[in-house]
């Protein structure tokens, strides 16, 4: 009488201890999202385990909505920043370009003009992703300057300097992050 008993009560209490281990461990911060709990036992205790399954759909729902939502506002705050771009130094460059073709200088006219189009081209395909090497930012940088050298007759230069130990295809940077500071200098 003992043995069957001792099976049934077993039988009984198992899934509720189940259910507390996961409860405690979820309380502790060791929440499993991915596994759920199984639902068995007596019609309560299968009940308390089916609304902790449904409480931790909620939360992956609620997860992978908040993830998204944060990756358009990035993708969102990215497309400000291109928008930015000084629509007035896409006139100057578009009046260089224009100037120098009136001057019959048609060499510097395509070297100017193909600097232009590399710089609109990197800065229009920078929505893309949310995070670039800096590397891609310096070479913005570097056809803007070389933009804005031409525009002012080589009036003015510019080199890079990067700490020998930072590895420029490695680091990764928002979009447009250095351009406007460059710009604004």
């Amino acid at each position: 009488l003992m043995i069957p008993m001792f099976f049934f009560i077993n039988y009984s209490v198992q899934p509720i201890y189940r259910l507390i281990r996961r409860m405690s461990k979820t309380k502790d911060g060791q929440l499993d999202l991915t596994s759920k709990i199984e639902e068995s036992g007596s019609y309560e205790i299968k009940e308390l385990s089916h609304v902790y399954n449904i409480l931790l759909d909620d939360i992956n729902r609620y997860i992978n909505q908040l993830m998204e939502e944060q990756s358009n506002r990035r993708k969102a705050e990215i497309h400000a920043l291109q928008m930015q771009i000084n629509p007035h130094f896409i006139f100057n460059c578009l009046n260089a370009i224009n100037l120098l073709i009136q001057k019959q200088e048609n060499k510097k006219a395509g070297e100017y003009l193909n600097t232009f189009s590399r710089f609109i081209r990197m800065v229009l395909e920078m929505p893309k992703n949310e995070t670039i090497e800096l590397k891609k930012e310096l070479q913005v940088i570097e056809y803007y300057l070389k933009l804005e050298e031409k525009r002012f007759n080589n009036k003015f230069k510019y080199y890079f300097e990067v700490e020998p130990n930072v590895n420029i295809t490695e680091v990764k940077i928002p979009p447009l992050l250095l351009q406007p500071f460059v710009e604004n200098a």
